[in-house]
């Protein structure tokens, strides 16, 4: 009794111990995640330091594919595939009161003593006073606040060795929060929180630790860290933590799910962290249960061999992986009934005496109660007997079935007929015996297909008993490899026969029947042929189906831990990104793609097995390209079943595009200040029509690894010219108001700026327009004010549609494929103009030059256009641009010309020069512009109705003068005479 008494003053004697193990099991790395599916996001170079082994505990990381270092210390972080533990439960503390305290600007104040006493408040700074000081005083060890305001360059200090409850923590630009003293202060904030840029918590500087045993936050919500926060402690956050760019944490974190962005880093300081004081905060169960699985029945010439587990979850599927101490009774364990083990243990238990004994636990370290199974059924109980039946494995002394392959007969199952005779076993039988024997399906729960010749009675949840024949050896024991299930799952085996007229039974042993393969299929099954352009996101059926040896689909099958590797074979370079194969109905049921992929387990979204298969009829791959998909239960009763295929799926393409546009800019044609309505427009370099197609899925997600491959895209010269239309949208539009001079050349097609991006441009080169001076008829238009071009492109849907039929649409479900358009294109000043002759006249001795300018209209009154530094004027008689009246003059005057561009809409230096035809040589002549010349193009732009008809044609208009030698003096009784020109 002594002893007993010390054992349990013993395991009682480390707890403190205890409560570490479990707070390395909330925090087991410097990061991790405690729900079911949680992940870890590493952004563009964004890394954890510190780590041991870089596994960290979470079911998924994923890592930007631009980082170029490692995600953690020398290697990419591992994630172990189950998460952390869960943080004991706790309920967030309120605060009852209605106490307000202020704090002004610049000021310091104390909470907790002084003016301020108690430790209930309401709020605390609330108007957020900026550069104020506030300190929680050492008199109290908990406060309760509903809502606390640090303002900018706030400073609040805390004790350690206290507790903090704050409803809402609010922290505004440089706020600090200052631990005093040794020991470690908690604080509990129930609303999501958020660390403002640059904050310092429990830390010197920017990525500067501090102590991290002096501070732990428990959020119960989720909480930001912006970009040049430094966090240094403990955080636990029920919900997600996001590490915003530049933003560093000390310590451990565990939440829900991790994102930290780009150059964010995590650095665990275990040696602090096992320092810290968590409180009640690691008071979680470490063992879940301690379980026996037993058969129900022992001998008593014979020690019984139990199997005892230490379980962390109710299933038991993980058993505690440090040292347990359980005190048992019955005390009758060979080396007595003090077991210490670590995971599980097998010992013997020694009961000579017939009856039945209750398993029983006296004290335990870790403390957790002890569950007890006789197959499916919970119990304690054991019978021990004289004389009975049971199963055993390879040799007596093994008495735990072997796993059997479906449709085999069963190897390594026997049974054994023991009689006691003075505390030795002894054959009980020996040579032929019918036998009852007895089969029930636990797992599932129903039979449905029968085990060797026994048939299923109708309760298929029930015992299925029948009578065989057993040949029974000298020793006692009789094989039963006569038994053949053509079916999966675990069985419960008793048996049971009349001996001198007593009834002698077994206890119950299981047999677990494991699948010989799985196998993989999809529908249709045109997605196996890789020219089979499947729509991404579209989906399609998956189906996987368990088989025995003999090729026969196992009805009961039900998945212990199923698992899929999805390798992404198409684009195979390593910047392309990942995509995500949806195996169920649950938006939940997906697994990223891999270059090379593992195994990953389908929790939270199990396959859930029915008469033998698997099938969902909404599986689909959201990128494009083609993956290879590989399944297999990795946990069937212990045994990895395997597929007997994989299945490569694709190609994959967008289900659609969605276009967007750069908006291009007009060309003016004259230094970039204006343009002549008449002539013909294109484009700034640089900023042509230019398309950005988005390949998008079925799901209306971006289709990523679309971009790198523009070759599916193909547009000709005959679908431009076909394909897109340009329409007059200005103040100037009217029927025939503006025609298309070129629709543009065969476009240039790229993946545009970044790869992957799910985009490619397209870029529309050489497309031309003009705005007409004359209707087709040649009629004229108005004559405008000067106004702003602008014209809509519109791209027809067939333009639009790749080779493989995809178009541009508004959704998905909107199947329809549709035009785009680019509206309002500006960007040139347009201004109708004309081409001006002034009439001239002087001594018939001296040479002329005829006056010429542009001119433009401004909606009043027509003035020379001083911006004209572009119009060409290479004219020449000789070169037939300029006319003469054909006289006897005309062959005096030289050969008139001009040259060069305007200059401020008149030509510089003496142009459109008529040489002098000498002394007595008088008489006027015509000179003009000829419009039909072949080298000029300015009659289209530049031309006018100057004889006022409604026409502008070569025939009758063009700029005009008459040139007058020696007619300019009048009669000498003329005092004053003025010529009239229009």
């Amino acid at each position: 009794m002594r002893l007993l008494t010390f054992l349990v003053i013993y395991l009682f004697g480390v707890t403190q111990v205890l409560a570490a193990e479990q707070c390395s099991a909330i925090f087991p790395d410097g990061a991790s995640t405690h729900s079911a599916g949680g992940t870890i996001s590493f952004g563009s170079n964004a890394q954890l330091f510190g780590s041991d082994d870089n596994r960290l505990a979470t079911t998924a990381i994923s890592k930007n594919a631009g980082s170029t270092i490692s995600t953690c210390n020398t290697a990419d972080c591992v994630a172990t595939g189950s998460p952390s533990v869960e943080a004991s439960g706790v309920t967030f503390q309120t605060s009852a009161s209605t106490i307000d305290v202020t704090v002004g600007f610049n000021k310091s104040v104390v909470i907790g003593s002084g003016s301020n006493p108690g430790n209930e408040f309401d709020e605390i700074n609330p108007g957020g006073s900026s550069q104020a000081s506030i300190t929680f005083s050492d008199t109290r060890s908990e406060y309760f606040v509903d809502r606390l305001v640090l303002g900018s360059e706030n400073t609040l200090y805390l004790q350690s060795g206290a507790t903090y409850w704050f409803n809402q923590l609010t922290l505004s630009s440089q706020a600090d929060i200052i631990v005093l003293g040794s020991g470690t202060a908690i604080i509990y904030v129930n609303q999501s929180l958020t660390i403002t840029s640059p904050g310092l918590i429990n830390s010197p500087s920017i990525n500067n630790s501090g102590d991290a045993s002096k501070l732990v936050l428990y959020a119960f919500s989720d909480v930001t860290l912006n970009s040049n926060s430094t966090f240094t402690g403990s955080l636990y956050a029920q919900g997600d933590l996001t590490l915003i760019s530049s933003s560093y944490l000390f310590g451990a974190v565990s939440a829900a799910n991790i994102d930290l962005n780009s150059q964010s880093t995590i650095t665990y300081q275990s040696a602090e962290v096992a320092d810290t004081d968590f409180g009640t905060l690691c008071s979680t169960k470490l063992i879940d249960h301690f379980e026996i699985q037993h058969n129900g029945q022992g001998f008593t010439c014979e020690a019984k061999p139990i199997t005892l587990k230490a379980c962390v979850d109710e299933s038991c599927d993980t058993l505690y992986d440090k040292e347990t101490t359980i005190i048992m009774s019955p005390t009758d364990w060979e080396g007595g009934n003090t077991l210490v083990f670590t995971g599980e243990i097998t010992a013997n238990l020694n009961v000579t005496d017939a009856g039945t004994i209750t398993l029983a636990k006296i004290a335990a370290n870790p403390e957790a109660d002890l569950r007890c199974f006789n197959g499916s059924t919970e119990t304690c109980a054991m019978d021990f007997v004289n004389d009975g039946f049971e199963f055993f494995g390879i040799t007596t002394s093994i008495k735990k079935l072997g796993d059997q392959e479906a449709e085999t007969n069963f190897n390594n199952v026997n049974i054994r007929a023991v009689r006691d005779e003075a505390g030795v076993c002894k054959a009980l039988l020996e040579g032929p015996q019918d036998i009852k024997f007895t089969y029930n399906c636990e797992e599932p729960s129903s039979c449905l297909t029968s085990l060797g010749d026994i048939p299923i009675n109708t309760t298929p949840s029930g015992d299925q008993s029948g009578i065989l024949s057993v040949l029974f050896a000298e020793d006692g024991t009789a094989p039963m490899s006569f038994l053949n299930y053509a079916d999966a799952g675990r069985l419960a085996l008793t048996v049971e026969a009349d001996i001198e007229g007593v009834t002698i039974t077994s206890g119950t042993a299981t047999v677990d029947v494991y699948p010989t393969y799985l196998k993989l299929d999809v529908s249709p099954i045109s997605l196996l042929d890789n020219s089979s352009n499947f729509k991404a996101g579209e989906p399609f059926s998956f189906i996987v189906g368990a088989y025995g040896a003999l090729n026969t689909k196992l009805r009961n099958y039900e998945a212990g831990t199923t698992k899929l590797k999805v390798e992404r074979v198409t684009p195979n370079s390593i910047s392309a990104n990942e995509g995500n194969f949806k195996y169920g109905d649950a938006n939940t049921s997906k697994i990223s793609t891999n270059l090379a992929p593992v195994f990953t387990a389908t929790s939270p979204s199990p396959l859930l097995f029915n008469d033998g298969e698997y099938r969902t009829e909404k599986a689909y791959y959201d990128e494009v390209g083609s993956i290879k998909i590989d399944i297999q239960d990795s946990d069937y009763f212990g045994n990895v079943i395997s597929s007997k295929n994989t299945l490569t799926l694709g190609d994959f393409i967008p289900a659609y595009y969605t276009v967007t546009k750069a908006l291009p800019e007009l060309q003016n044609t004259c230094d970039d200040t204006f343009s002549y309505i008449g002539e013909t427009i294109g484009f700034v370099t640089g900023s042509q029509p230019l398309l950005f197609y988005t390949g998008k899925n079925a799901q209306n997600a971006v289709t990523n690894n679309y971009g790198i491959t523009p070759g599916t895209f193909s547009i000709s010269q005959l679908d431009v010219n076909n394909g897109i239309s340009l329409f007059d949208s200005s103040s100037y539009s009217a029927t025939d108001s503006a025609n298309e001079v070129s629709k543009g050349s065969i476009p240039l097609i790229t993946t545009g700026i970044a790869d992957y991006d799910g985009i490619i441009e397209v870029q529309i080169p050489d497309t031309r327009f003009k705005y007409n001076k004359v209707r087709s008829d040649n009629t004229t238009f108005d004559i405008p004010s000067p106004f702003a071009a602008s014209i809509d492109m519109e791209f027809s849907s067939t333009l639009l549609t790749d080779e493989n039929g995809v178009c541009y649409q508004s959704d998905y479900e909107n199947s329809t494929c549709l035009p785009f358009t680019i509206a309002n294109i500006t960007g040139a000043n347009m201004r109708y103009g004309r081409l001006v002759m002034d009439s001239t006249y002087g001594p018939e001795t001296e040479s002329l030059t005829v006056p010429f300018r542009a001119e433009y209209f401004d909606g009043e009154l027509w003035l020379v256009n001083t911006e004209d530094n572009c119009t060409n004027i290479d004219f020449t008689k000789a070169g037939d641009e300029i006319q003469l009246t054909n006289n006897s003059l005309a062959a005096l005057v030289g050969n008139v010309s001009s040259a060069g561009d305007l200059l401020m809409g008149v030509p510089v230096g003496k142009q459109f020069k008529l040489e002098a035809p000498g002394a007595g040589i008088t008489g006027e002549l015509k000179i003009w512009l000829n419009p039909n010349d072949v080298d000029v193009t300015w009659p289209a732009y530049l031309n006018y109705d100057w004889d006022g008809d409604g026409f502008i044609n070569n025939t009758n208009d063009f700029p005009e003068a008459t040139v007058s030698f020696g007619l300019f003096r009048g009669n000498d009784r003329i005092i004053h005479w003025r010529e009239v020109f229009n």
